[in-house]
């Protein structure tokens, strides 16, 4: 047991020398801290100004940028309208597609004189498809239009 006594001796004279170490660090890094905190104290009072200058900035441009929104929005609704104007057109017009092609045919037929129908779509077309004049008999024919057109 002389060996615990003698520990027993050496932690009492050392457990207060060791104290007053610790309490010393201790002290060391609470003034350490106490300057970090004063120097970030000081850095931030340092850009307040900035701060106001950003804010106030940021104020001029908050104006510009709430029209902006406004013109998206309304250029958003715009374009939905516009579907949905185009998309009921074409709605209307393939639900009627066959009431506006039948309307579109009874124009298109005229009566004859013995009391028949004339479809004149189909005689349209046949008027627009020329008969090949050859030579000298197309020749003749334009001098004789524009001999016709001089005398009047």
């Amino acid at each position: 047991m002389g060996a615990m006594a003698e520990i027993k001796t050496i932690s009492e004279q050392l457990l207060p020398l060791l104290g007053a170490i610790a309490l010393i660090f201790l002290c060391v890094l609470l003034k350490k801290l106490w300057k970090t905190i004063d120097s970030a104290t000081a850095a931030v009072e340092r850009l307040s100004p900035t701060m106001n200058k950003v804010d106030t900035t940021l104020d001029k441009v908050q104006a510009p940028l709430d029209t902006a929104v406004k013109v998206s929005k309304t250029m958003d609704a715009m374009s939905e309208k516009t579907t949905a104007v185009v998309n009921k057109g074409l709605d209307f017009v393939s639900d009627n597609m066959d009431d506006m092609k039948d309307y579109f045919q009874s124009r298109m037929k005229v009566k004859d004189r013995d009391g028949g129908t004339v479809d004149t779509y189909a005689d349209a077309e046949a008027d627009q498809e020329p008969a090949e004049q050859t030579g000298s008999a197309a020749d003749a024919q334009d001098t004789e239009q524009e001999g016709d057109l001089s005398h009047e």
